[in-house]
């Protein structure tokens, strides 16, 4: 829809679609600086933030890719821009919130995960009149369902898939064992894609068999490959090669990591790996590795901060990051539950905890220096006092 209304408006090229992806997340970044200032009124937060969104490391090569993740980093701002201004005005938004989540649901659909810091918006705010809070989460949850109802509907009329599927051209063994098997997004590039892309040229050689969990048969599976490996691009995976990939991700040993345990491990995955597919956005760049390098200890900082604040912060902070961290929490783990190891898949939600991180730490980290300053004065011994030389 966007590059088709780009379209209609006569921008054409690509660097059309680049520009306008820019303005769009620089104009939510501006209206998410100015809404949380509005909240916690400090100057020096603002300018910070400020400098830290049109600079970050992790999504300041993005526009640059006509992929959706710019975009939807710009409708997460508007969301948590929105619960800012809730909370400065002491009551919900519940109108610009709802169209917030709407918008940002409709770019991406991962996006689902925004209404848990909304509602919880709403029962922090209205704890005391149930009933309203109900029918606010209500309200949001109708305007979040409404677009992915016209969608699926839409899908229903021109014979699509209901909903979107996940690596839809995989044959059913190759889909299984990805789901069961992968550890990290290097599976996704040496197994996942050259199988969907039928290309299957040295696909045993390119393959990483350290991104297989633990209690997968990897003697039976470098055979598969190897067979694989024969094939002519183009060709479908025959029967017997899925059936075998089939088996193997139905029988793993008594080794095989339990579901939860391998979720948590790719999770971890997705945060600590090296982003060696688009480098953070700067694989175009003359020095893509180290600057990915830098990208990498960055985001992994943004997490390690989110998690540590939240044991030192109290009341509204403390509420706005953790509403924050629930939404990171909630769509990494969604990500890794699905095996979508990529770190790309983060981008989105970097904006979002950069805005709130610093909105919430660096007021926090003030008033705790002022208390230090006063607490030091008031234990200035008198005869100090009377003689400040």
């Amino acid at each position: 829809m966007f590059l088709a209304a780009l379209q209609a408006l006569g921008l054409q090229r690509l660097y059309n679609v680049v520009l306008a992806q820019t303005i769009i997340f620089a104009i939510a970044a501006i209206y998410a600086l100015w809404a949380a200032n509005t909240w916690h009124k400090s100057l020096a937060t603002l300018l910070i933030s400020g400098a830290i969104l049109a600079l970050s490391p992790v999504t300041i090569a993005w526009p640059r890719w006509v992929m959706t993740e710019t975009l939807a980093g710009a409708m997460a701002l508007w969301v948590f821009a929105e619960i800012f201004r809730s909370l400065a005005l002491r009551r919900l938004r519940i109108l610009q919130l709802s169209l917030a989540l709407a918008t940002a649901i409709l770019v991406r659909w991962d996006q689902i995960w925004l209404l848990v810091p909304a509602a919880a918006c709403a029962i922090y705010m209205g704890h005391r009149n149930p009933l309203n809070v109900c029918r606010q989460i209500g309200i949001m949850s109708f305007a979040a369902g409404l677009l992915i109802f016209l969608m699926v509907l839409r899908a229903v009329i021109l014979g699509l898939p209901l909903l979107p599927s996940v690596e839809e051209d995989l044959t059913n063994g190759a889909r299984d064992f990805w789901w069961v098997a992968a550890k990290n997004q290097s599976f996704t590039n040496s197994f996942t894609w050259p199988i969907e892309d039928k290309k299957y040229e040295n696909v045993a050689s390119r393959f990483d068999y350290s991104s297989v969990a633990p209690g997968f048969d990897t003697t039976r599976l470098r055979a598969v490959l190897n067979q694989i490996s024969t094939l002519p691009a183009g060709a479908a995976l025959p029967q017997r090669l899925d059936a075998e990939l089939e088996e193997l991700a139905r029988n793993p040993s008594s080794e095989a990591w339990s579901h939860l345990h391998l979720v948590a491990y790719r999770a971890k995955a997705i945060w600590t790996q090296s982003e060696f597919i688009y480098e953070s956005g700067w694989r175009t760049s003359d020095k893509p590795i180290g600057v990915e390098n830098f990208a990498r200890a960055y985001r992994i900082g943004l997490l390690i901060l989110a998690t540590a604040f939240l044991f030192f912060l109290r009341g509204e902070r403390l509420f706005i990051l953790g509403s924050l961290f629930s939404y990171v929490a909630l769509r990494t783990f969604f990500f890794a539950s699905l095996g979508l190891l990529e770190t790309r898949f983060l981008v989105p939600m970097f904006p979002s905890m950069e805005l709130v991180l610093f909105a919430v730490a660096i007021p926090a980290i003030s008033r705790v220096r002022t208390t230090q300053h006063r607490t030091d004065v008031a234990h200035v011994p008198a005869d100090m006092e009377s003689h400040p030389a």
